[in-house]
């Protein structure tokens, strides 16, 4: 969010007839917060670590909002207030439920100074001032995560990052174009692509494979005779590597492979060469509400290429999975994965 767009929200907090005084704090450079809010009342100095988000609250979006939270909990660090252009009711149902503090440019807010002062008001309308969903198309979204996972490609000719990516090349071109003319990415003195903006691209990214290239990845959902996710991915690692299929598994089964942490009762996998004949090999069912999801891998960054065994995707991948997901643990395994393999 523009540092522009934060007064108005701010504007809000600041009507509420118990805070006295505000004090917004800019972040230091080790920081990813964006800044500290010190809001005094008649029960004291109340601080918060400021977290902004521009764009569209979805589940993902939500999780990682929480995962947030629960991380500066856990360091003793000052609780997060959110402040957002538009944040609807479900979603700050949600946020109140996970204790979470907020204010959008709406008049939207919950905030509690201590055990004395409390304010809720959910349910305003947005303005028409929020920045809309961006239309992004799932190669849009395939580019963006090349750029979390391989910033460098961005300045590799057009046919590679093409190539790497999984999309076409006036795809790539057009991305890039946008995320330069967007001051999202920027060309050092030396001539490389660096980013200057990885929060925007990841909120982005985040937004996208949730709405957008997780749906059209997914090659189908199945239940098969298996006593547990252990033995499908055993009969998975075979099969693929009869047909030297490329594979790697997501999620929290991706997860649990890289830190040991949790794995949830789901397996989703990326498999390629993924037919009906696949499928009655591995004797699966389709079941819109079974335990394995198959997803289509595209170019050449899916599988993460550390030597692991079973394969896992993408450290970028399998956290925007565990925040789909959306369950408590897995979003508690989607902070522990960011802190391991994400800083």
């Amino acid at each position: 969010m523009d540092a522009h767009d934060i007064p108005p929200i701010l504007d809000v907090v600041r009507a509420l007839p118990f805070v006295s005084g505000m004090r917004l704090i800019p972040p230091r450079p080790t920081r990813q917060s964006d800044a500290l809010a010190k809001l005094t009342s008649r029960a004291g100095v109340s601080t918060f670590t400021v977290e902004t988000r521009k764009s569209y609250l979805d589940r993902a979006s939500l999780s990682s909002i929480v995962a947030a939270a629960r991380s500066l909990d856990r360091d003793r660090r000052p609780p997060l207030l959110l402040l957002a252009r538009y944040i609807p009711r479900e979603a700050g149902e949600q946020l109140v439920r996970s204790g979470i503090c907020f204010a959008d440019q709406s008049g939207n807010v919950n905030l509690s100074l201590g055990d004395r002062y409390h304010a809720l008001v959910l349910g305003n309308r947005d303005q028409g001032r929020a920045e809309r969903m961006r239309r992004l198309s799932p190669g849009a979204v395939q580019m963006l995560f090349a750029a979390l996972a391989r910033p460098e490609l961005l300045g590799e000719p057009v046919r590679k990052l093409a190539q790497d990516a999984g999309v076409g090349k006036s795809t790539a071109a057009e991305v890039r174009r946008q995320l330069l003319e967007e001051r999202l990415l920027v060309v050092d003195s030396a001539g490389a692509c660096r980013l200057a903006d990885q929060k925007t691209i990841r909120e982005r990214f985040l937004l996208g494979y949730s709405q957008v290239l997780r749906p059209s990845r997914t090659l189908g959902r199945f239940r098969g005779p298996y006593k547990d996710g252990a033995g499908f991915v055993r009969a998975l690692a075979k099969a693929c590597a009869q047909r030297a299929a490329p594979w790697a598994l997501t999620g929290s089964a991706g997860a649990y492979q890289l830190d040991r942490f949790y794995r949830g009762p789901e397996t989703v996998a990326f498999a390629g060469s993924w037919d009906a004949s696949l499928a009655r090999e591995l004797r699966l069912l389709p079941d819109r509400a079974g335990p394995i999801t198959i997803l289509n891998p595209f170019g050449n960054l899916v599988v993460w290429p550390r030597p692991k065994k079973p394969p896992v995707a993408h450290p970028w991948l399998i956290y925007a999975e565990l925040l789909h997901n959306g369950e408590p643990r897995a979003i508690e395994a989607a902070e522990e994965l960011r802190r391991n393999h994400l800083q």
